[in-house]
């Protein structure tokens, strides 16, 4: 029956909880350890992008021809892909509700 509290938190642990959140000291290891993943994967974005993108910028402050459009959307597409292979990685590592987030 759906209306039984046992059930119900049951599912809601299954949704929620893994092994390693019921063990401490494997719980903050799997959390450092992915927030510094998370970290160096962000450092890694802004390299990619942060140097043509600044260069998009000036150029359009400048009122000059703009060429560094080029520059500028191969800067996404690289972040795009970067991300993609992210995605792809962390999939089938990450439970649905954490990598749904």
């Amino acid at each position: 029956e759906m209306n039984d509290p046992a059930i119900t938190t049951t599912a809601i642990l299954q949704k929620s909880c893994t092994f390693i959140d019921l063990v401490p000291t494997f719980r903050n290891l799997a959390k450092n350890t992915l927030t510094s993943t998370i970290q160096t994967q962000s450092t890694l974005l802004t390299q990619i992008l942060t140097p043509r993108i600044i260069l998009l910028s000036e150029a359009l402050a400048s009122s000059e021809a703009v060429e560094e459009w080029t520059d500028a959307e191969t800067a996404l597409t690289a972040g795009l892909y970067h991300l993609l292979n992210l995605s792809q990685a962390w999939r089938g590592i990450l439970s649905y509700e954490v990598y749904g987030r």
